[in-house]
């Protein structure tokens, strides 16, 4: 009996050979180099995420954690867990081996150290995403999904057309569309989502607000790893400054356009329209006090929902920090190079003058030769020649060294400005008059009412005091403007232009101020 193997079907099975290779020797690859990876397989990972994750969400403001307290937190746990002879701990020196493994852990990249302080990194996060994703199930899927993905695709096929006629008739219906729901909510029907809408929604929009700062890091770690090539062509030899320049703005230009970069960029032009983003924060208040809100999310996914303004704003202000960084080292780079090409001008110049020393400059023969260049200075007869071509700096003989010596005066000798100088705001105090005030007052004021009840020695402190409030609070600040007038000791007149806003006490209530 012949079995005869049909070329099609032998085909198809070394293909799928072939690709199922590919896929493992992908994977094991990504098991030695993946930062996400290596970290789950580690032995003490359990212990590390745990005791990491929890520092960084109790330091969620700050979006970094002190070193020390890294490794005093790590030490404990490491001598909670001593009992257990899966995880290897080391009794007699539990710092030393904590410090070791969070030395490693910085090492293959899991978390960044930056001035005695750790930062989280993309890998970090991915990991932990996949631990919670074991046991919530709804962050991986919803019921809302299928509408969001149809909704992609129609705007998707809307602007991918370029037909006027049908661009005109998306346009109509959603006109329409429009004029119908506001008719109905002038009638009294207005459509609000349910408890389960309501809790897919928010959980929605937790994930998308996690990916935020997932995307500042990855481009944290771009520009890193941008500088870091741009210091290995900067130390290479043959390397011109031009090339150095061209280098770092094609980098810049190339992380901007990735997707990232394009999330980045739109952050940052939104920081510069401050209306914008309190708007956005507003509406984050609104959504938490919510009923659904809290069972949509726990308490520390909350947080974070809550404090996303400042937390985006952070992880911005590294990205900065890393890009501006980049920017200083190619000055540098180029403050070097003019400096080294001073020098081999000046080493030029003395090679010329100590060869014109060793001329016979007596022979008149020589004096009357040709050169090579023209005359370039009127003649010197009463000048000896070899100093003809040497040049003097002017000296001056006035003692220019700074003194530092401490010189003593009598304190009754000194003016006011200088006690002035130490005087200020007290920030607390003046927090818990305007809370009495606005508690007494049983109604919300303006920031001209309070000025009027509240004695201001320091106005301009006040003010902006009390707008910070106003922001912390997330009490909208509009854009009219309402006027105050106030008369210094001199008996001068200022006038100041305030934000029309009003402050109320229980708004303010219950919030931890930042002084």
């Amino acid at each position: 009996m012949q079995v005869i193997v049909w070329p099609p079907v032998f085909f198809l099975i070394s293909g799928a050979v072939v690709s199922i290779r590919q896929r493992v020797h992908h994977y094991l690859g990504a098991r030695q180099q993946h930062p996400a990876w290596r970290l789950l397989v580690s032995p003490r990972a359990p212990l590390m995420l745990g005791c990491l994750t929890a520092l960084f969400e109790t330091h969620s403001k700050e979006g970094s954690i002190a070193e020390a307290d890294a490794l005093q937190a790590l030490s404990q746990m490491l001598l909670d867990f001593a009992n257990q002879a899966e995880f290897a701990v080391d009794v007699d020196n539990p710092q030393q081996q904590a410090g070791r493994e969070l030395r490693e852990w910085i090492k293959r990249g899991l978390v960044i150290e930056r001035g005695h302080r750790l930062y989280e990194t993309d890998a970090l996060n991915r990991a932990v995403q996949f631990i919670d994703s074991l046991d919530n199930s709804f962050m991986t899927s919803t019921a809302s999904r299928l509408s969001v993905v149809q909704e992609q695709i129609h705007q998707l096929e809307t602007g991918l057309d370029s037909n006027p006629a049908n661009r005109a008739s998306e346009l109509r219906s959603r006109i329409a569309r429009m004029e119908q729901e506001l008719a109905d909510v002038e009638a009294g029907k207005i459509e609000v989502l349910d408890e389960a809408q309501a809790v897919e929604a928010i959980r929605d929009v937790y994930m998308l607000a996690s990916g935020l700062s997932a995307d500042f890091r990855r481009v944290e770690d771009s520009w890193r790893a941008a500088d870091q090539a741009l210091r290995h062509s900067m130390i290479r030899e043959g390397v011109h400054r031009g090339d150095v320049v061209d280098q770092l703005l094609d980098g810049q230009d190339a992380l901007l356009n990735t997707a990232e970069g394009r999330v980045f960029s739109g952050f940052l032009q939104q920081l510069r329209q401050t209306s914008e983003l309190d708007q956005m924060n507003r509406r984050v208040r609104t959504i938490l006090q919510h009923p659904a809100a809290a069972k949509a999310l726990n308490r520390n996914q909350m947080n974070d929902l809550r404090w996303l303004r400042m937390k985006l704003t952070g992880e911005s202000k590294l990205v900065m920090q890393a890009r501006a960084r980049s920017e200083q080292d190619v000055r540098n780079f180029i403050k070097s190079g003019l400096a080294a090409e001073h020098h081999r001008v000046g080493a030029l110049l003395n090679q010329v003058l100590a060869e014109a020393l060793e001329l016979d400059w007596q022979q008149a023969s020589l004096r009357r030769s040709e050169a090579a260049f023209p005359p370039l200075g009127m003649a010197l007869g009463n000048v000896p020649l070899a100093q003809r071509l040497r040049y003097k700096e002017p000296g001056d003989d006035a003692d220019t060294t700074p003194d530092f010596s401490p010189t003593e005066t009598a304190l009754d000798q000194l003016d006011d400005e200088f006690w002035n100088a130490f005087a200020g705001l007290d920030r607390e105090q003046m927090i818990a008059d305007t809370l009495a005030t606005l508690a007494q007052a049983g109604r919300p004021l303006s920031l001209a009412e309070l000025a009027a009840q509240l004695p201001m020695t320091y106005d301009l402190e006040t003010l902006s005091l009390w707008i910070g409030m106003a922001r912390e609070a997330g009490v909208p600040l509009r854009d009219e403007t309402e006027t105050l007038q106030l008369t210094d000791a001199d008996g001068r007149i200022w006038e100041y232009r305030l934000p029309l806003t009003e402050l109320d006490s229980r708004q303010l209530d219950g919030i931890a101020w930042e002084l």
